[in-house]
């Protein structure tokens, strides 16, 4: 009977004590801490693969999480297990501002970078006088992208004339230059581009001074 008795006893405060663990204030797991990538700005040549490589300082604080983009950016992927950020041919020009978000079931945390898809290279191909064919003249024309947003033009009479570029939405490009002669020229076209399609700009041309319209067409191959 005494021993039935302490069994007894025994299960009952095994029960107890398990029952007031589980109602014991439950484990805080505190949300991911900062993190930052190697630099907030990253320079990507034209018609390139890369990538950001891996962030530091991030402490899940014993919870491991995930990386995750804000939004869908064309060409640019994240690694969702190490946060490393890569970037496809498809990539934007220009400005390309990305945030990231590491999360855990306590929280989030995120950062900024910025990827800087620049226009630059040769291009070589013609132009005509009639906005309305596609047919191109003899003439070669060749346009050159360079640093700080310099155009160099060549083409017969016009040599080495340089000029500036901007770009314009939607992978598109504004120039102005002065020719041999004295005129001022401008063209405006599209970069066309993907990783299965190799670049070219085409678009019209005219000189501002003289014309109220676009004079020509051309057409440019990378």
């Amino acid at each position: 009977m005494k021993t039935t008795m302490k069994i007894t006893v025994f299960l009952f405060g095994m029960l107890l004590s398990l029952f007031l663990f589980s109602c014991g204030p439950a484990r805080v797991v505190p949300p991911p801490t900062a993190f930052a990538y190697s630099s907030p700005d990253v320079a990507v040549d034209f018609y390139t693969t890369g990538s950001t490589g891996i962030p530091s300082d991030i402490d899940w604080a014993g919870e491991v999480g995930i990386f995750v983009l804000d939004s869908t950016y064309k060409g640019v992927y994240i690694d969702s297990l190490t946060g490393e950020v890569s970037w496809t041919q498809d990539l934007q020009l220009g400005n390309n501002p990305i945030k990231i978000t590491a999360m855990n079931s306590e929280g989030q945390i995120s950062t900024n970078i910025v990827l800087k898809h620049s226009l630059s290279g040769i291009f070589t191909g013609g132009y005509n006088i009639d906005t309305l064919s596609v047919t191109l003249d003899s003439i070669v024309w060749k346009q050159e992208y360079l640093a700080d947003s310099v155009v160099k033009v060549d083409y017969n009479t016009e040599i080495g004339t340089n000029g500036i570029f901007y770009l314009i939405q939607d992978n598109g490009v504004f120039a102005n230059y002065t020719t041999f002669n004295g005129l001022q020229k401008q063209f405006k076209g599209k970069v066309v581009y993907s990783p299965t399609v190799t670049p070219y700009i085409e678009g019209f041309w005219k000189y501002p001074d003289l014309d109220t319209k676009w004079r020509g067409y051309f057409k440019v191959n990378h």
